[in-house]
């Protein structure tokens, strides 16, 4: 129970996976966890009629999937292996806190480069094109992508990001 007596969002199971298949189509590029949702006049984004059948499918692609709550450093030596292909998804340079106050630091981008420059697999990622991360991942494969980054109140913006792997 939240403190105002409330059942807050999550605390049922069902809850839980709903909430998180929802939130990624309705809150993409939020800045942090933040789980409010706008009004509008024009009805409903979704029909809630559909939520189950979403929820079906989801539970059966994600049937063989092994969902983890732990840092980068800990999931890559757990999971590290000749045929493993690690998709990481850090925040941007300079938005590190886009993800939670303390969740990930500048540090962490050299952290994390040292340790895949150690391991056995593979890994692949995409992160703006700035400077810092050029010199931090000059040992690793880089691509430059020009691409139009969509979710902004100004429209469309061209940008350039790094797709960075090994």
């Amino acid at each position: 129970m939240a403190s105002n007596g409330r059942l807050t969002v999550c605390n049922l199971p069902i809850e839980q996976p709903s909430t998180l298949s929802l939130s990624p189509a309705h809150e993409f590029c939020r800045q942090g966890w933040q789980p409010t949702y706008g009004v509008a006049s024009r009805g409903a984004r979704f029909d809630l009629t559909k939520i189950i059948p979403l929820l079906e499918d989801v539970h059966e692609r994600l049937s063989g999937v092994t969902i983890e709550c732990l840092s980068y450093a800990d999931c890559i030596k757990r999971y590290d292996r000749p045929e493993t292909l690690f998709y990481l998804d850090p925040p941007c340079w300079n938005c590190e806190d886009y993800y939670g106050k303390g969740v990930f630091s500048s540090e962490d981008f050299q952290k994390l480069a040292d340790q895949l420059a150690g391991i056995k697999g593979r890994f692949l990622f995409s992160i703006n094109d700035v400077p810092e991360i050029r010199e931090i991942c000059k040992g690793f494969e880089i691509e430059e992508v020009t691409l139009n980054y969509t979710a902004s109140s100004k429209g469309q913006t061209k940008a350039k990001e790094l797709v960075i792997g090994n």
